[in-house]
Parts: C-alpha cells; structure tokens; sequence
C-alpha cells in the first residue's frame, strides 16, 4: 500500500513539472515570437547587421544582444536597442511582453503612432522611446501603466494634446515630454502625481497657465517649461510650496507678474532661467539669499534694478552687471572677465569657482548705451538664439561674450 502511494506521488511530481516547464517553455516562445516580429517591422537594420546575426531562432532568446532574462521566471524582463540606428515601427506584439520591467528604445528612427497594445506591460517601471520619430497623439491608454515610474517621450512629433490619463500614473518620478508639437494646456490632474521629481515639457506649443495643481507637487526637483506660450503669473510662494527645486527652467514664455520673493525657500536651487517673459518690477532682494543660486537668467523682461538708494532705472536688453547690493552678491559673483571663463571644447561656457553667469536685461532698452546710475557703461552679454536646458544633472551656461 506504502508502495502504491510512495509511486503516485512520483508521478503526480513528475507531471507537474512537465507540465511546468512546457508552459515556461510556451511563455518564453511568446517572448521570441514577439521579438521577432519587432525584427520584421524594422525596415534598416543597424550597420553591422548585430541584430539579423544574433536575433534568429536557433539560439536562446535569453542570449540575443539588448535581452534581460529574470532568472526565476525565465522571461523578458528589460529590452535595451537604444542609438543602434534602426528604423521602421512598433508591432502590437512588443503588448505581450507581460514581463518588461524596461524597455529602451532611444535614439533610432522608430515612427509611427504607438501601439495601444504597449499598455498591457502592466509591470513596466521605465518607458524611454526618445529621440525617435514617433508621430499621432500620446495614446491615453498608457495611464494604464501603473507601475511606471520613468518616461520619456522627447525629441519625437507627437502632436495634440497631453492625455489626462498619463497623470493617474501614481508612481511618476520622471515625465519628459519635450520637444514634440503638443498643445493645449497642461491638464489640473498633473496635481496627482505627488512622486514626480523631475517635469519636462519644453519646447511645445503649450498655452495658458501654469495649473495652481503643479504647486501641490511638493517633491518636485525640476521644473522644465521652456520654450511654450504659457501665461499667467507664479505663486508668491512658489518655494514654499516646492522647496525641494533645484532647477527652474521658464525662458521663452508669456509669463508675467512680479517675480516671487519666496526664492530664497528654495534651498537646493541652483538654477533659475526667467528670461524672455513679461515679468515686470524690481529684482527682489531676496534672490540674494538663494545661496546654492550660481545660475541666474532674468534678461529680455521689464524689470528694473535701484541701483542706488535714490536711483532706479531700466536694465539694457541682454546685459551683464556686477550686483550692486551686498545680499545679492552674496550669491552671485561678477562675470564680467573674459579670462576667468574657460570654454573648452564644450559648446556650454565651463565656470570657474565663485563664476555665476548673471543675465538681466528689458526687452527695449532706453538707450542705445544703457548706463548704471554711475555713469559707467555696462558690460553687455550675447545669449543663443537657440537656448534649451540641460538633461537631468548636467549644468547649464549657454552665453558668449561679444
């Protein structure tokens, strides 16, 4: 009787794991059948041909060049084919992945309208298809990717609005939208994603306000809006509500009002770039107190500077000038030397220690030769016509002295 037992269960243990391992087996098949047909879309493959050598059915897909494996389940858990010079589309297939924790796709030649299919990755944590050629809207449906915690759709031509479901996605730390042809305003639910630390949408045609929901965000680190037609003024308590920026990106827009007073909250900024608005006022005093500020972009506004106790005038368009006050120059330091800037072969100006670029400035100066107050001709500072910021922690100096 022991026997019969002891043989039953050898049996029902050995039908098990046939039965395992055939669906391990299945599932890993519908990973390579996936990649292949993601082979098939791709209408040049790279150069040196890598992919039409190594991505081919004799050999385990868990061994083809840009393919993660996860030990426990054997299945596709990361697929990196980014800067390998591809061109052609996405397959819905790449949706049965059921296992892609990542995927990056970078720097290709990838276009089309992305799959719907994509959101059925309902484990992916990062999605980075930038720099490619991808063109239609933004499916809404990738709010379905509740695990995603980094995307970057920039540097494609993508078009119409931001999707409202894109700010269900809970887990965001990361959003770059930039440089695509997306318009409209930017949707109140973008309060939701209360993890998101690093925001990039420049260079679109967005229009209207800054939504009041963004300053709700309170562990944002980067702000990056350049280059839209956004309106409207900030918040007076913009640092109070976002200490934790270290970056705030808000050239080439509308924007107007005063600027804040409520900088100086902003302990870890070292980079506020305001130029090219419509803000008006004097420069507060208190951005003299930002104390990690070594970069400061305020030309092309209608701002004004006293000078001294009884003088206030108009600052000349695109200028440099020593700060004349104590606290301001307690942050910033005077750019006004040609040999203290070492350019390198950088296309950025590498600063010294203790060198800050300064830039302020009105739309229209006064004079053909703005003076200070003193009388002393101003020293006067040339900025590129074509000015985006840096990519995450990468520093940023775009000027040149004439």
């Amino acid at each position: 009787m022991e026997g019969r037992t002891c043989s039953l269960l050898a049996s029902t243990f050995i039908l098990c794991f046939l039965v395992t391992c055939s669906s391990k087996n299945l599932n890993i098949t519908t990973d390579q059948t996936s990649l292949l047909a993601l082979k098939s879309c791709i209408i040049n493959l790279e150069p040196s041909h890598i992919l039409t050598q190594n991505w081919s059915t004799p050999s385990n897909v868990c061994t083809w060049i840009g393919v993660s494996c996860s030990r426990r389940h054997h299945r596709i858990t990361a697929l990196n084919i980014s800067n390998m010079g591809l061109k052609g589309t996405i397959p819905p297939h790449l949706g049965n992945l059921s296992f892609l924790v990542s995927i990056d796709m970078k720097g290709n030649s990838f276009q089309g309208n992305l799959p719907v299919e994509l959101a059925q990755l309902r484990r992916l944590r990062f999605l980075d298809l930038s720099s490619n050629t991808f063109t239609g809207q933004i499916p809404a449906s990738l709010g379905f990717l509740s695990e995603i915690q980094g995307l970057s759709l920039k540097n494609n031509n993508f078009s119409g609005i931001i999707p409202a479901t894109i700010f269900n996605l809970s887990k965001l730390e990361m959003l770059d939208l930039s440089f695509n042809s997306l318009r409209g305003k930017l949707p109140e639910e973008i309060g939701k994603l209360q993890n998101l630390k690093d925001l990039s949408i420049q260079d679109n045609q967005l229009t209207g306000s800054i939504p009041f929901e963004l300053y709700n965000v309170s562990g944002l680190e980067r702000l990056v809006l350049t280059r839209n037609s956004l309106s409207g003024e900030l918040p007076d308590d913009i640092c109070g509500r976002l200490p934790g920026l270290e970056g705030i990106y808000l050239s080439w827009n509308a924007i107007s009002g005063r600027i804040p007073v409520s900088f100086p909250e902003c302990r870890r900024l070292t980079l506020l770039s305001l130029s090219n608005n419509a803000f008006v006022g004097p420069i507060p005093r208190q951005i003299g107190n930002v104390t990690m500020l070594d970069t400061l972009y305020l030309g092309a506004n209608n701002l004004t500077v006293a000078a001294k106790a009884n003088c206030r005038q108009p600052l000349g368009r695109k200028e440099l000038r020593r700060p004349r006050r104590p606290d301001l120059g307690n942050a910033l330091s005077f750019l006004g030397d040609r040999g203290r800037q070492d350019r390198g072969e950088s296309p950025s100006p590498k600063l010294g220690d203790g060198d800050s670029p300064i830039i302020l400035g009105n739309r229209s100066p006064r004079s053909p030769h703005p003076l200070s107050c003193s009388g002393r001709r101003r020293h006067r500072l040339k900025v590129g016509q074509r000015w985006s910021p840096p990519l995450l922690k990468q520093r940023l100096a775009v000027a040149a002295f004439s």
